[in-house]
C-alpha cells in the first residue's frame, strides 16, 4: 500500500473495527474505500463498502467514517495506517445517491466508534464494488 494522499484512498482495502457497540460482530469487518469527500462539518471523510452486517436491528453494507479526535484527519490514516473514527451505518446505494453519506443527519443507521485500518499484504479481501 503506497497511498500518499487522501485523494488516493479510493479503492483501498481497509478493515473496520468497531469498539462501540462492544458486542458488534463480525470483527474486524473487511471493506474498501469507495469515496472520499468533505462532510457536513467540512472535514474529509471516507465511505467504506463492506460485507452486509446487522446493527441495532438494521441491515447495512457501508460505513461513513470521520476522525474522532480533534486535530486528526484522513492524513493520519495515510501516514499511520490507522485512524480512530466515528462511523455512521448506511446502505451503500442510499449513501451514494446524491452523496447523501456526506450529511450524517440523513444516515439511516446508528453511529458507532472504532477505527479504520489500511490493509497490508495478506489482509482479508473485501467485497468488490
Amino acid at each position: 500500500m503506497s497511498t500518499t494522499s487522501t485523494d488516493e484512498l479510493v479503492g483501498t482495502r481497509v478493515t473496520v473495527v468497531m469498539g462501540e457497540p462492544w458486542d458488534f460482530e463480525p470483527v474486524p469487518l473487511p471493506g474498501r474505500i469507495v469515496a472520499v469527500g468533505s462532510g457536513d462539518h467540512g472535514e474529509k471523510e471516507v465511505l467504506v463498502a463492506c460485507e452486509p452486517f446487522t446493527l441495532k436491528g438494521g441491515r447495512f453494507d457501508a460505513l461513513a467514517g470521520r476522525h474522532r479526535y480533534e486535530g486528526e484527519g484522513l492524513d493520519v490514516l495515510v501516514s499511520n495506517g490507522t485512524l480512530t473514527c466515528n462511523h455512521m451505518a448506511w446502505r451503500l446505494a442510499d449513501a451514494l445517491k446524491d452523496d447523501a453519506w456526506k450529511d450524517w443527519r440523513k444516515a439511516p443507521g446508528p453511529g458507532t466508534i472504532g477505527s479504520i485500518e489500511l490493509v497490508r499484504d495478506g489482509g482479508a479481501e473485501p467485497p468488490a464494488r
